[in-house]
């Protein structure tokens, strides 16, 4: 038989005793998932490890959401939204027309890239604060949200083109969505 020593709480250094368990059986010490036996202690590992990789996606998360919002002007918004052209077609939908301009498409394309910079920053704060909702019910239904805007912005890469670097750039996405449905699937 087997003795290990555990780490006493506060209540036990005081008094200066020392807690032993004697593990009965090794099948005790192993649970198996999927065939592989793992020590239960590696539980805390998992949930360690999984606040790692939210933090690092976290953060690049972050810093892509601030840089999302300078995007219009990296991009030169303004010469590929030339101000002067032929007409655009109104915008039609049901009963609404609005006579379309150049400007609007322009300004549109603003409006739209700092709603995703936005989400991008918050996406990239929850996840650095994962820890206060991992283990969470709402937190599973967060993590498996955040994975669903990951895999619809890994899918959209193809609207870019489909270049060897667009192929790369949706599998990091789809990877960052990845991550996420492994931290629920983890609980």
């Amino acid at each position: 038989m087997a003795t290990a020593s555990i780490i006493p709480s506060k209540a036990c250094l005081r008094s200066a005793q020392t807690v032993h368990i004697e593990l009965i059986h090794t099948e005790l010490i192993y649970t198996e998932l999927n065939g592989t036996k793992i020590l239960p202690e590696l539980g805390w590992c998992m949930d360690l490890l999984s606040l790692v990789a939210l933090a690092l996606c976290g953060l690049f998360t972050l810093i892509l959401g601030i840089a999302h919002f300078f995007f219009p002007i990296l991009l030169d918004f303004a010469a590929a939204i030339p101000q002067a052209g032929a007409a655009l077609r109104p915008f039609r939908l049901g009963p609404i027309r609005y006579a379309t301009q150049r400007s609007d498409v322009y300004g549109i394309a603003w409006v739209m890239n700092h709603a995703a910079s936005y989400t991008l920053v918050s996406i990239g704060v929850a996840d650095l604060l994962a820890y206060r909702w991992l283990g969470t019910s709402g937190g599973q239904w967060l993590a498996l949200w955040i994975a669903g805007w990951w895999f619809l912005r890994a899918a959209s890469q193809l609207y870019l083109g489909r270049r060897r670097g667009d192929w790369w750039i949706l599998a990091g996405f789809a990877w960052l969505g990845l991550v996420h449905l492994a931290v629920i699937i983890n609980r």
